[in-house]
């Protein structure tokens, strides 16, 4: 089973993709899963940059998102 992403994990993978699986306010539906890129600044805030081209500060992840280096198998 793929284990989850801790803020410290993503540090450290600044220009690598992660599977990213984001919640609703209530985590209890999946609104979206993805690959995005990991972009570590020089002061060091994530953001998760998206194919889209959408970038999101990483500040609330464990609230709204789940970060995986691979996607997860499905059960």
């Amino acid at each position: 089973m793929a284990e989850r992403l801790t803020l410290d994990d993503l540090l450290e993978m600044d220009g690598e993709p992660v599977w990213l699986i984001a919640y609703d306010e209530s985590r209890a539906i999946h609104q979206l899963e993805m690959w995005v890129l990991v972009e570590v600044t020089e002061d060091g805030e994530i953001y998760l940059i998206n194919n889209l081209g959408g970038r999101d500060n990483v500040t609330d992840i464990e609230f709204n998102y789940v970060l995986y280096r691979s996607k997860p198998e499905e059960a």
